[in-house]
């Protein structure tokens, strides 16, 4: 019998490292990505590198040490990118960027020679293959043009993008997705990601992110959206969701107000439009406003729009925002849900429940069709902690608690002091702006 041994470099691939450190044969990332075969990785030691890299490779892992260690303040190695990273590879494989910080970036031409993908730019004439970005930040990147879309990552044609303990703050593209911009992407899954003052000045669909695939699925988890327009001119949807199947879960959408004339039915802080007949479930999340929204059926904060699909609505909290739900044919639940100083309007052919809510200054309107059941809906104030501190937990007494429904919102009894993020961005932004001034 012969045993042959295998070696574990032919299937992990070799490890390349890019340092600044004297003596490294790698003195840049583009050195040690340009040595690097499909299947790779690149390690980045901690520095602050002024480069734009160009991947070509099937599949390459590149991670640095850290967010707050390794800083790329994007800056073009030549006039065809001002992305940090931008990727013209097809094929099946999986790219990985983790643990860095890109800072200032201005994109790749793409759509019509507009730039696209500030930060991360994966080339829209690519198909197939997959992106997870990890324990990243994106800050203060743009994408500028007519059609400039993902002031911080734009993405066309994979299979499959993941971004999990990711921060995109302050970035800008002049069309769409301020933040991130998905198109043709078969599957996105959020995780842990935060969206801070992301903004698209000059389009009325997914200012802070959009998300475009008839066929294709998002999932949102553990997400925080908070809006803080730079131009002052956000009009139109702050996200934006087309997509066969849509689940939010565990997230919060924070000041998603909007302002400006109705160019679509779908207008306002969050739209979601379910293009096939898949489900559109929305669990144990917040929507909130520190301003009202714009008056007029037609003019809601969150938007759901699902044709032959079934929405379900569970353990989420609105506050000051306008609610509009039309399922064409398929049911609505709409379960254990509080809702403050907003609007409520499902429209549905099949009609649905509303169960074991409760709804404080908040009218209610329902379609005349199909059979509605509502039950155990109580008209109380819910007790939050402390709204304008977006503590929307709730105090001894509230009856979102202790009821015959069980534990009513996302958040049970407790007004102890919100824990802070452990990581300030703003420190990331002074690092880079010392680093430039050496």
């Amino acid at each position: 019998m012969l045993i042959v041994a295998a070696d574990p470099s032919a299937v992990l691939g070799r490890t390349w490292i890019a340092s600044q450190n004297p003596g490294r044969p790698q003195r840049t990332i583009a050195a040690a990505v340009q040595a690097a075969s499909s299947g790779d990785t690149v390690r980045i030691d901690p520095g602050t590198y002024y480069e734009s890299v160009r991947i070509t490779q099937h599949s390459l892992v590149i991670r640095g040490s850290g967010p707050d260690t390794v800083i790329l303040p994007a800056e073009a190695g030549s006039s065809e990118s001002g992305s940090a990273f931008w990727y013209e590879a097809s094929g099946s494989g999986e790219h990985v960027i983790s643990d860095l910080t890109v800072i200032g970036g201005t994109g790749t031409p793409m759509l019509a020679r507009e730039a696209c993908g500030g930060a991360i730019a994966w080339a829209c004439w690519t198909q197939g293959g997959a992106l997870r970005l990890e324990r990243c930040a994106f800050v203060t990147n743009t994408a500028m043009g007519w059609l400039g879309s993902g002031g911080a990552v734009f993405t066309s044609g994979l299979d499959r993008a993941e971004v999990e303990n990711v921060v995109c703050d302050g970035n800008v593209a002049e069309a769409f997705g301020g933040g991130l911009h998905f198109t043709g992407v078969r599957s996105v899954r959020l995780d842990g990601l935060r969206l801070i003052g992301n903004d698209s000045p000059g389009r009325c669909e997914g200012n802070i992110m959009w998300y475009g695939d008839s066929r294709g699925a998002v999932e949102m988890t553990n997400c925080e959206v908070t809006s803080s327009p730079i131009a002052g001119s956000q009009v139109g949807t702050a996200v934006e969701l087309h997509a066969n199947e849509i689940r939010v879960s565990r997230c919060s959408f924070v000041d998603l107000s909007v302002s400006g004339a109705a160019m679509r039915t779908v207008l306002g802080g969050v739209a979601m439009q379910e293009e096939l007949r898949g489900p559109i479930r929305l669990l144990h999340s917040t929507w909130q406003a520190s301003t009202p929204g714009v008056d007029g059926w037609n003019h809601y904060d969150v938007t759901i729009l699902d044709d032959e699909g079934d929405l379900e609505v569970a353990r989420c909290a609105f506050v000051g925002r306008r609610v509009y739900a039309s399922v064409v044919n398929g049911p609505v639940t709409w379960m254990r849900n509080v809702m403050e100083s907003g609007a409520l309007r499902h429209d549905s052919r099949v009609g649905g429940r509303i169960e074991c809510s409760v709804f404080h200054e908040t009218p209610v309107t329902r379609s005349n069709r199909g059979s509605w059941v509502l039950a155990d809906t109580l008209v109380q104030d819910p007790l939050f902690c402390d709204v304008d501190a977006n503590d929307l937990r709730v105090r001894e007494g509230s009856p979102c608690v202790g009821g015959v429904c069980g534990q009513i919102g996302p958040f049970g009894v407790g007004c102890a002091q919100v824990p802070v993020h452990k990581v300030s961005w703003g420190m990331l932004k002074r690092q880079w702006e010392a680093a430039r001034k050496k």
